[in-house]
């Protein structure tokens, strides 16, 4: 059942029983400017911090809302294609304490053993066999290990790749991402490829 909300009755129930309720022109002309301007927002942040890197995909992913509760030191999942994963995360509601571990590189030079333990089954998924040996706290990046802790206020919006950078975070308010992928005009960036140099 899908039903237009008109202000007039309690749609609970149809909700509660798997229904659609929507609404038309919910939100207000400031509140779909604002959301339009954080888009705008971002491209132009994007520009002036990696002049040299070129987005090589639509905007599909949009807006999404982040994590707020504590997790471990992990990262996320990529496929590799050369591309820099570029992923911006806005602040607008109180104060996020994000801890920042080493970076793959840095792992790989530090404890080169447990990194080539997860390699050794082959390049082909060690993105998420990494991220899963880090969501349950075990495998090269333990989560009592060494990390920067930084905090981000209210306004504030940070880079940063999510897939080769360990995070976690450790207390938030309100806050949304989003992931560009993205080429360099002078060479492409593979993240396996440094990897794959590192544990050779």
């Amino acid at each position: 059942m899908i039903v237009q909300w008109r202000g007039d009755s309690d749609v609970s129930a149809i909700i509660e029983a798997g229904g659609v309720v929507y609404m038309d022109r919910a939100l207000s002309d400031e509140a779909l400017g604002a959301a339009r301007g954080i888009y705008r927002e971002l491209e132009r942040l994007e520009r002036i911090l990696a002049p040299d890197y070129e987005v090589t995909e639509p905007r599909r992913g949009g807006l999404r809302p982040m994590i707020t509760g504590p997790e471990p030191m992990h990262v996320d999942t990529w496929n590799d294609g050369g591309r820099l994963a570029l992923t911006a995360f806005v602040c607008f509601d109180d104060v996020r304490v994000w801890d920042v571990g080493p970076n793959l590189v840095e792992l790989c030079r530090a404890v080169p053993d447990a990194m080539r333990a997860v390699w050794a089954r082959g390049r082909p998924g060690f993105a998420t066999r990494l991220r899963a040996l880090t969501m349950r706290n075990a495998g090269p990046l333990p989560d009592d290990g060494p990390a920067h802790r930084c905090e981000f206020g209210e306004g504030a919006v940070w880079f940063c790749n999510s897939k080769i950078v360990p995070h976690a975070i450790r207390h938030g308010g309100g806050a949304v991402g989003e992931t560009v992928f993205a080429e360099n005009r002078r060479g492409q960036h593979s993240q396996a490829g440094l990897l794959e140099a590192c544990l050779a």
